[in-house]
């Protein structure tokens, strides 16, 4: 074994040792661990002074969270998650997409869709996000409990768009040729204000750890030339209580 990964090894092993040490004293009673992974599913959303809908398709949700008991009901926490959608489709109900102004390509008259104008069309949204959340448990029986929780932080939005003209490789009268690919703008970012309400509910295996099962309501705040959507996670995860 060389000795980058027994250095890696060695990092890893003294990190976990130190936690166990730091915990056998103590010092990390009510504190916790909480990962969790899930399904998203959004609903649509709008181009501002475009004319153009946005179908959002459906996503994965991934995350961790540490936190600390206050008092036997309230509880705070720091979330980290990043979530995924696909976007299926960008569509003019008028029959005359333009979008001049988003991606600076006009397809042909009375196409409603993007994809229907494009080959390997490709599009997501992903959002990456910190949140300070609070909760609310509720102990229905010793191994059952019911939470609720808000959260509010920030998220970063980033949009990755792909799409292959159908028309590409034909050169015009003039010698102009058309592009394979169509310029559509990518990566591109914005930060906003975020929030999310949760209902949960929790198993508790043993003393120290727990399987979880969330509802959360995700709104990823108001961006530039696009209207406001809402997100629905439905998250597995599991809790170690230190």
């Amino acid at each position: 074994m060389s000795s980058l990964p027994m250095k890696r090894f060695a990092t890893v092993f003294l990190f976990f040792a130190t936690a166990f040490s730091v915990n056998a004293q103590g010092l990390l009673k009510d504190y916790y661990l909480h990962t969790f992974a899930g399904a998203t599913r959004s609903g649509d959303t709008a181009i501002n002074g475009q004319g153009v809908d946005v179908q959002v398709g459906s996503g994965y949700s991934v995350g961790i969270a540490a936190g600390r008991s206050i008092t036997k009901n309230f509880r705070l926490e720091l979330e980290w998650s990043y979530r995924n959608n696909d976007v299926d489709d960008y569509v003019d109900p008028s029959g005359l997409t333009v979008l001049n102004h988003t991606f600076q390509y006009k397809l042909p008259p009375n196409l409603q869709s993007v994809s229907s104008a494009t080959k390997d069309f490709e599009s997501n949204i992903t959002y990456s996000s910190i949140l300070a959340n609070v909760y609310y448990d509720y102990s229905h029986t010793d191994k059952l409990t019911i939470s609720a929780g808000l959260g509010l932080g920030l998220t970063i939005a980033q949009a990755n768009f792909f799409g292959e003209n159908p028309y590409g490789g034909i050169t015009l009268p003039g010698g102009s040729p058309i592009n394979n690919y169509i310029p559509l703008p990518h990566d591109r970012k914005a930060a906003a204000f975020a929030y999310q309400v949760v209902l949960g509910v929790g198993y508790k295996v043993n003393e120290n750890f727990s399987l979880t099962f969330a509802y959360k309501l995700f709104a990823p705040g108001e961006f530039d030339d696009i209207d406001n959507l809402y997100l629905s996670s439905f998250d597995l995860g599991a809790t170690y209580l230190f």
